[in-house]
Formats: structure tokens, sequence, C-alpha cells
């Protein structure tokens, strides 16, 4: 009878512990954060100074612009009027389902790509993208590109692309 007893009880616990763990998962996902990527193309250049320009950002440009500075400003660069780079800061939002398929030769014949008359819904997910490129003062060539994305979807949790600017001062600080 004891023994018996013992076997319930510990079906039992192992059923609840089953079912924690399913919900826990089913929460998990539906909670879920943005996904991100940071990438790079080319080496970060040795420090020295920079100004930015050109940046158009939306409305958040406070937060990303001094935030990216202040990660360059931790590697040794200087923001200064008589620059030695020049730092640009680009941020877009696009539906997460747009997308454009170019083959490698386009004929001659080809005319502008038609518009597609399909809007997104408000629960579509979007992409977010923030780039910021450091290129010579002297030339404009570019010395080093940053590039992040984070897909989101609007009206949840959307900070504007602080934590994409911060997994990107982060991406710089490990460099």
């Amino acid at each position: 009878m004891l023994l018996g007893g013992m076997r319930t009880s510990f079906f039992s616990r192992v059923r609840f512990t089953g079912l924690i763990v399913i919900v826990s998962l089913l929460i998990a996902g539906c909670i879920s954060s943005p996904r991100q990527e940071v990438r790079h193309h080319g080496q970060l250049p040795s420090p020295g100074a920079f100004v930015f320009s050109g940046i158009e950002l939306g409305e958040r440009p406070a937060e990303l612009t001094v935030g990216l500075g202040k990660a360059l400003e931790a590697r040794g660069f200087q923001e200064t009027d008589r620059p030695r780079y020049l730092v640009q800061v680009a941020r877009s939002d696009r539906p997460g389902n747009v997308g454009l398929s170019v083959p490698e030769a386009v004929p001659a014949a080809a005319g502008a790509f038609p518009k597609s008359g399909n809007r997104a819904s408000r629960r579509t997910e979007r992409i977010r993208q923030l780039t910021l490129s450091i290129n010579s003062a002297s030339d404009g060539q570019e010395l080093y590109r940053l590039q992040g994305s984070e897909v989101y979807r609007p009206g949840k949790a959307d900070d504007g692309g602080v934590r994409l600017a911060n997994a990107m001062m982060a991406h710089i600080a490990g460099q």
C-alpha cells in the first residue's frame, strides 16, 4: 500500500512538472525578444578625431547617436571640429515581408519595378536596420561599416532601435 501511494505521487509530480515545462515554453514563445543581428565590414580604424555627418534617425536621434559616439570614444576616438573621420549613422524600417530579387543581368527592356498593391497590416513583422559607417574625411573612402538589424512588431515594446544600438555598441567595445 505504501509503495502504491509513492508510485502515484511520483507520477503526479512528473505530470505536474511536464505541464509546467510545456506552459513555460508556450509563454516564452509568446514573449519573445526581437531577433537581432550585428555584422561588420572592414577593420575598425585607428583612433582619431571624428564628426557625425548626415544623421537622419527619426524619433530618437539623441539616444542612438550619443550612445554610438560614446562607444567610439571608449575606443579612443574623439569628436571634434577638425575630423580625421566622418561618421554616418542611418536608420531604416521596412515591412518584414518586403524583398527584391534582381537577376544579375537586368534586360535593357526592363522597366521600373511595379509597386506592390498589398499594404502590410499593423501586426506584420518589421525589420529595423541601423548602419554606422566610418569614412576618411580627406577622400570619403569608407573604412569601416557596422550594420545591425532586428525584427520587431510595431506597438510591442518597440524602443525605436535603442536595444539594437546597444548591441552595436557592445560589438564596437568587443573589437
